[in-house]
């Protein structure tokens, strides 16, 4: 809350005065000339990419202070009962006009999450992409370093174990609500520089088609085990806005909770990691499954990666468009490889996974969010 502008706001004598411009997203500027060629304004103020796209625009040509959403003051009227268009050379058009008892008394109240759902997730997407989390990411030198925590939402905290006394673990990752509560408690007690997704790397496991529980003692128990060709090619692919729409209402959520103040980092599990879960039906120690089919039958092992990794890119795919502002792909088990091995099995379904990504960021128009690569004890992979 320290920004110049915000300081101005608060009748602060600030040096030198912050900027903005009024309509400082319009038609003086060429890049917004090329988005309005593309849609009418109705249709740039609904659509939450656009509106996000020529609001930043000014930002980032300009150096303006501040940026200010890109909509217009009728939309609001709209799920009042009034039809609105914009005619050229005439303006605003809001039909039936309210002149009478009647007509005002027919107005509808208006609920923003329900009526206007566009105009909070256009907010969500620009909400600031300069946070010193994000310049890190990007190999900025930032100080202070920006600090969050693996498992940062967890029993270490008296508020998570409440919430945890109400719902098991599962019932907490696919309720948006509490997934949003225990991912914001961190932001809010500790003051970390970003939330993490509250949810679990095996979620997206459960609509190929494996049941997934979590045991007391044991830990997650995955059904039926992977291990052979049959097993393999039985696994559907995950559609993750109908398979999975649990997270990305916990995304938009977070986001328009955490109102700018820290970015929220999405997750997914890497494709290795995933197959040792699905071959081993759970976590193991040795591996002796996993190793068993990537020494003995590397084709069938690859062609499992190869469908983990679509999944995988998919689901973070998804993740970016419902709002997150980073990713982090969990290689878990990476370090259990030697490098050699590790560049020949798995090194090819990560560079899918992130090449994917920053190929979707490209066709876009975009640079991307940040991608962060963790693979534990995995310090004699760097070099791959």
């Amino acid at each position: 809350m320290d920004h110049p502008f915000l300081r101005a706001c608060r009748g602060e004598a600030v040096r030198p005065v912050p900027v903005w411009i009024m309509r400082q997203a319009g038609r003086y500027l060429p890049e917004y000339r090329a988005v309005r060629e593309q849609a009418d304004f109705l249709t740039m103020c609904k659509t939450p990419e656009l509106a996000a796209e020529v609001t930043l625009q000014p930002v980032d040509i300009l150096g303006v202070d501040a940026a200010i959403l890109f909509s217009d003051i009728l939309i609001p009227l709209e799920p009042m009962g009034i039809r609105l268009s914009f005619e050229e050379g005439r303006g605003p058009v809001l039909e039936p006009p309210v002149r009478g008892a009647r007509e005002v008394e027919a107005l509808q109240g208006v609920d923003p999450e329900r009526d206007l759902p566009f105009v909070l997730e256009a907010v969500a997407l620009i909400l600031p992409m300069d946070h010193p989390f994000l310049r890190a990411c990007r190999g900025e030198a930032v100080r202070p370093v920006p600090v969050w925590i693996m498992r940062q939402a967890g029993r270490y905290l008296p508020e998570y174990r409440a919430v945890r006394e109400q719902a098991d673990f599962l019932t907490m990752c696919k309720t948006p609500e509490l997934a949003a509560e225990v991912t914001l408690q961190p932001v809010d007690i500790l003051g970390v520089d970003a939330a993490i997704l509250f949810s679990d790397i095996l979620i997206p496991l459960e609509p190929m088609g494996i049941r997934l529980s979590f045991e007391e003692g044991r830990g997650p128990v995955l059904e039926p085990p992977v291990r052979g060709a049959r097993e393999v090619e039985a696994l559907q692919g995950v559609d993750p806005e109908r398979d999975l729409p649990f997270v990305l209402e916990a995304v938009a959520l977070i986001r328009r909770r955490l109102e700018g103040r820290v970015p929220l980092i999405g997750f997914a599990g890497a494709p290795f990691t995933l197959a040792t879960y699905l071959i081993e039906g759970g976590g193991s120690k040795s591996f002796l499954w996993t190793k068993r089919m990537m020494f003995q039958e590397p084709r069938l092992f690859h062609a499992l990666m190869e469908r983990l990794a679509q999944v995988t890119l998919d689901y973070l795919s998804a993740q970016i468009r419902a709002g997150v502002q980073a990713v982090q792909l969990f290689d878990t088990w990476a370090g259990i490889l030697s490098a050699a091995d590790y560049r020949e099995m798995v090194l090819p379904h990560v560079k899918r996974v992130v090449q994917g990504l920053r190929g979707a960021a490209a066709e876009g128009g975009g640079t991307g969010c940040p991608i962060i690569y963790f693979a534990l004890t995995g310090g004699h992979l760097l070099e791959e």
